[in-house]
């Protein structure tokens, strides 16, 4: 009762999802046997393990009527497939596996925003934009995991990011670390230990002598004669 064998590990795309294949046993470039991280002896006990990676855009309730907003309103129906057939389809290679141990791969895209914050007053048109858009997203994320855990039960959840904190417009101070954070490693020792990227910080120059382009808010500078 205390250990898992079915992961489902949730990524923000498509891109990150195919690069992390690497955590698959059977894949023929996994880090398992790659980086000696599980003794030879134990690999065939690791295989055992059922894991499925997708990204969050799978969460989507899907259309299954295709047909138009006219018959669909005959119908009384919009269509959409239940929470509970999108659980079946997404996490259909897990066969009958229930109680599944979740990792968040780029976690602060996750989350659901305060409800008794106003944003509106205090972003501006663009920002308004953005923060909507991202607010829908992580909407679909964690409507995504509450429907896995109804449906399936979810054993424990893990959220991995390298910002594990609430982003602007969710409804709490922006850079506020999450509660459950367990280690705070800092931007600046992630970079000196080769763990991240180091950030290219653009540098104010219009000498137009450099080799590289030098690039500007030009939308900031010329919308309003539009």
């Amino acid at each position: 009762a205390r250990f898992g064998d079915a992961f489902l590990i949730v990524t923000p795309g498509i891109t990150i999802r195919d690069r992390l294949r690497v955590l698959i046993p059977s894949d023929e470039n996994n880090y398992y046997r790659e980086r000696d991280i599980v003794p030879v002896q134990l690999f065939g006990e690791l295989l055992q393990a059922q894991i499925l990676i997708t990204n969050f855009h799978a969460f989507q309730l899907r259309d299954k009527l295709k047909t138009g907003k006219l018959n669909k309103a005959i119908l009384k129906t919009d269509g959409l497939e239940t929470p509970d057939e999108m659980v079946k389809r997404v996490c259909r290679s897990l066969g009958n596996k229930k109680n599944l141990i979740v990792l968040n791969d780029e976690a602060h895209h996750c989350y659901r925003r305060k409800p008794e914050e106003i944003i509106e007053e205090v972003l501006s048109t663009d920002e308004k934009t953005e923060v909507k858009a991202r607010e829908e997203e992580a909407k679909i994320w964690i409507s995504g995991l509450e429907a896995v855990k109804k449906k399936l039960g979810v054993r424990a959840i893990y959220d991995l990011s390298a910002t594990p904190f609430f982003l602007k417009g969710s409804g709490y101070p922006e850079g506020t670390l999450f509660p459950w954070v367990v280690s705070d490693f800092s931007l600046i020792d992630a970079i000196e230990s080769g763990i991240v990227k180091v950030p290219r910080v653009p540098i104010s120059d219009d000498s137009g002598t450099g080799e590289q382009p030098t690039y500007r808010d030009l939308w900031l500078r010329i919308r309003e004669n539009l």
